[in-house]
């Protein structure tokens, strides 16, 4: 399983609360470059940084995050459970 933000949607809620980057790090008690690692894909959220935005800004998982569940192959090339 792999979860996404959907960064689109944390900029659109950073433009309508008038908010910057900067701004979000200090509410949600990160640094500002961990999150922009996770806007750009270069990191997965943990559960802190999903818990605390989603705390923050009273929106369900779905509304920032993909979950992708992605079945692994064994070693004789059929699908684990």
């Amino acid at each position: 399983m792999s979860i996404e933000v959907k960064a689109e949607k944390v900029r659109e809620y950073l433009r309508e609360n008038g908010l910057k980057l900067k701004e979000l790090a200090k509410a949600l008690e990160m640094s500002n470059a961990y999150i922009s690692l996770i806007m750009h894909r270069k990191r997965k959220p943990s559960s802190r940084f999903i818990a605390r935005l989603l705390s923050l800004t009273g929106k369900p998982f779905e509304h920032f995050f993909d979950v992708d569940f992605v079945k692994k192959q064994n070693r004789e090339g059929g699908e684990e459970q």
